[in-house]
């Protein structure tokens, strides 16, 4: 019996306004680079992936300066490399900086408040599980989720991130339940999925963009108003 159901939160429940795109775009635009939404969007999933493996060896949270600068000009090459465009370490660090500092803001997909409420509406804990480096609090205060969810836990508060089955467990034990009775919900393969998996939880694949047509390891769905469990 589910008792409670995790979810990650960039790009599974929230995603920046304006979008990655236009902020590329704007970004880029110093630099006569031109970029497609599809392929920003490709971009950033390999670049995602990129960073949950880089996590999962050593967290960006503990690095210093000049290391974080060094991995982001790896992830911003890999957003452009998806746009088939190679550009020199000087120039990726620039771009990233100006995305940095871009004014932007984290906003709900319009699927999550009605999935919360039918998940709330059987009894069934409601939990945020998240990489972002920091607290749970300022992370709900910015979602406006403060009376929609149950919790919320991030890397920082874990001392983890996903994959590593500690910050699972550190949700779990907030919630009171064991692993056999909850359900993680995530949009990527390696710290979603796997990560859950590692701590004995089944996870749920949200494939938004229909980035992964013939995976079939673990469930799929492509919206929130699919899931049913």
């Amino acid at each position: 019996m589910i008792k409670v159901v995790f979810f990650d939160v960039y790009g599974t429940i929230a995603h920046f306004f304006p979008s990655k795109y236009k902020i590329q775009t704007a970004a880029c635009k110093n630099f006569g680079i031109s970029l497609t939404p599809e392929y920003v969007s490709l971009g950033y999933k390999n670049a995602d992936q990129l960073m949950s493996k880089q996590n999962a060896k050593y967290p960006l949270r503990k690095m210093n300066a000049r290391e974080q600068n060094l991995f982001f000009i790896k992830y911003e090459q890999e957003i452009l490399r998806a746009n088939n465009i190679s550009v020199k370490d000087s120039v990726a660090l620039e771009i990233f900086k100006i995305v940095k500092n871009f004014p932007r803001k984290l906003e709900l997909y319009q699927d999550v408040i009605p999935c919360f409420k039918k998940i709330k509406d059987i009894n069934v804990m409601v939990g945020l599980i998240s990489n972002l480096n920091e607290s749970s609090k300022s992370l709900v205060d910015t979602l406006g989720l403060s009376e929609n969810i149950d919790f919320a836990i991030t890397s920082k508060e874990a001392g983890f991130e996903k994959p590593h089955p500690g910050i699972f467990h550190s949700a779990l034990k907030q919630s009171k339940s064991s692993a056999k009775n909850a359900l993680h919900v995530g949009d990527q393969i390696f710290s979603d999925v796997n990560g859950a998996e590692s701590a004995g939880i089944r996870p749920i694949l949200l494939d938004r963009n229909d980035f992964y047509k013939n995976y079939t390891y673990c469930e799929k769905i492509s919206s929130l108003e699919d899931l049913y469990f």
